[in-house]
């Protein structure tokens, strides 16, 4: 099988594990995050997982294909294992696969808040009522910025560290490290990024659900967004939903480089079988 197939599936597999599994935690620090308009902080935990389901395998099977792609493109180029190569190449990866992200991601926040009561008619509001094409585009694209801003430093931080960890870890134990070896490296990696990263994803929260600021300020770009946050809230509001983030984002990166690796295992040995 030809690897970036290995890796598109690998990846989409992996990225709907993860949100089966972890999707009400995603829903509780969403709803910490959008300020007091998310109606019953615990309840309804799995409100908007028809998004995800539909979304989430090509978003990570888009992020892996590129990510491992440029990963070995760059790396040919200098040395795979220079951290730099895996910062570049989750930077390009996030890049590409928000593409896929952004639209759905947009639709599962206003389902899990409560600004919409079903997929349909955040659907609708989204992505059909604004006229003409460019209405329609700025409509599913309007948190397209917020989430490369999010996401990318995630990123740039987490795979350097778990590529470091792995190697680390391989040299140690002189051999390949195993699926689970692989989920812990990146669990540890994904834990301590997303702990730094938070601020970033608060405010691309707030401009997704599309609601204005407690005292009735319009979130329309992402750094005024962080403006009016610290201005009217504070700026520990930048941290909202630090606990279940870090959760979120260290369990999602067990189960989702776990499952990476497993798949990718597995599909070798079908193919040689």
């Amino acid at each position: 099988m030809n690897e970036m197939i290995l890796n598109f599936v690998s990846g989409g597999v992996g990225g709907l594990a993860v949100d089966v599994v972890l999707f009400p935690l995603d829903t509780w620090k969403v709803r910490l995050q959008s300020m007091k308009g998310a109606r019953g902080l615990y309840r309804n935990l799995y409100k908007g997982i028809s998004s995800s389901l539909v979304g989430s395998f090509p978003d990570a099977a888009v992020f892996f294909a590129t990510y491992e792609f440029s990963k070995n493109w760059i790396g040919s180029h200098t040395s795979k294992d220079n951290p730099l190569v895996h910062s570049l190449s989750s930077t390009i990866a996030e890049c590409t696969a928000c593409l896929v992200r952004v639209p759905m991601e947009q639709i599962r926040n206003q389902l899990q808040t409560g600004y919409h009561s079903s997929l349909r008619s955040a659907m609708l509001e989204n992505w059909v009522k604004p006229k003409g094409f460019k209405s329609k585009l700025a409509g599913a694209y309007r948190a397209y910025i917020p989430t490369v801003f999010r996401d990318v430093p995630f990123s740039f931080i987490q795979f350097p560290i778990y590529e470091a960890l792995k190697l680390k870890l391989a040299f140690h134990l002189n051999r390949e490290l195993v699926p689970l070896e692989s989920a812990t490296c990146g669990a540890c990696a994904g834990s301590f990024a997303a702990s730094i990263t938070t601020p970033f994803d608060v405010c691309k929260t707030r401009l997704t659900i599309g609601r204005p600021s407690r005292l009735g300020t319009p979130y329309v770009t992402f750094l005024g967004t962080m403006r009016t946050i610290t201005v009217e809230d504070g700026y520990l509001a930048l941290f909202s939903g630090i606990g279940p983030r870090i959760l979120w984002m260290g369990s999602g990166a067990f189960i989702l480089f776990g499952t990476f690796e497993f798949m990718k295992s597995l599909l070798s040995l079908m193919i040689i079988v």
